[in-house]
Formats: structure tokens, C-alpha cells, sequence
């Protein structure tokens, strides 16, 4: 993932993705709205394959914020005239009409993106499995010399057909 992140962005992080807004993180932790936005963002842009998708849910959850303040904004709004009444209902509605149909298109993740996600952790599980497996060749030649090292292959292949065929 890069490197270590420091308490404070962890803590950022941790809250955003636990879907708190970022009005409700910067009341919190006295960190400015805007900051707490350009904090996350700039995390997520340096982090690994579900960035992407992390920030899809920031989005969300940012725009999730907007549209309870327009509402709120609505709400304490006091008209003079019909007029001014109407004009401003019309355009909070369009503002939250506008919100609805982006949070319904950026909080669906398609099957490419999940199997796009799924493969690039199957690639680092092989990583792990491939460097996994190459030290412990290395141990147990060391420690059996007399064992032949392709009979030790041949056990390693042996127990991943068993693991994989159910027996």
C-alpha cells in the first residue's frame, strides 16, 4: 500500500469509509470540511485497486451530505413572495434530483470493476502464495539436504490438487 499513513489520515480515513461526512469528521476532529475532502481524496489517489472504489463510496457519502443540507437549507428558507418560494423550490429540487441520479449511478460497482477487484487480489494471493512457497522450499532443503527437492514439488502440487478437488 505504500507507505505508513499517520494517525491523523488514518483517522480520516478510517471515519470516511465508515460513512461519516466530511461535515461530521471536521465537526469531530476540528479538521476543516474542505481539508477533510482533499485529505481523503488525495489518500485514496495513492492507495491500490480499490481506490476506485473507495472513492466511489466517498462520493456517495459526500453527496449524501449535500443533499441533507439542501433539504436543510430548504427547510429554514424564509419566502417573501410566492414567487421566490417557487423559483427556489424548483432549483434545491433540481439540485437534489441532480444528486439522486448520481448517487444511484456511482453506487452501483459494475461486474467488470468486482472482477477486475477480484482478479487483482487473486494476482497478489498468488504473489503470496508463489513467495510463500519459495521460502519454505528454501527452509526444508536446508534442513533435509538427504530429501530430494522435487519430491518436496511434488508433495506441494499433491496437496493443492486435494485442497482443490474437495478431497
Amino acid at each position: 500500500m505504500g507507505k505508513r499513513l499517520s494517525l491523523r489520515d488514518q483517522d480520516l480515513l478510517n471515519r470516511t469509509l465508515r460513512g461519516e461526512s466530511p461535515a461530521t469528521i471536521s465537526e469531530d476532529t476540528g479538521v476543516d470540511t474542505l481539508t477533510v475532502v482533499k485529505r481523503v481524496k488525495e489518500i485514496l489517489a495513492t492507495r491500490d485497486v480499490f481506490s476506485e472504489i473507495e472513492q466511489r463510496r466517498i462520493l456517495v457519502y459526500g453527496l449524501q451530505d449535500l443533499y441533507d443540507r439542501a433539504l436543510t437549507f430548504l427547510d429554514a428558507f424564509e419566502f417573501e413572495d410566492g414567487g421566490q418560494m417557487a423559483k427556489m423550490i424548483d432549483s434545491v429540487t433540481k439540485v437534489i434530483d441532480s444528486i439522486d441520479r448520481l448517487q444511484s449511478a456511482q453506487s452501483k460497482i459494475s461486474d467488470d470493476e468486482l472482477e477486475r477487484a477480484a482478479a487483482a487480489q487473486a494476482a497478489k494471493m498468488m504473489q503470496f502464495i508463489q513467495a510463500s512457497y519459495q521460502r519454505a522450499r528454501e527452509l526444508l532443503a536446508e534442513e533435509y539436504p538427504e530429501v530430494d527437492i522435487e519430491r518436496i514439488d511434488g508433495a506441494f502440487q499433491e496437496g493443492l490438487r486435494e485442497v482443490t478437488s474437495g478431497e
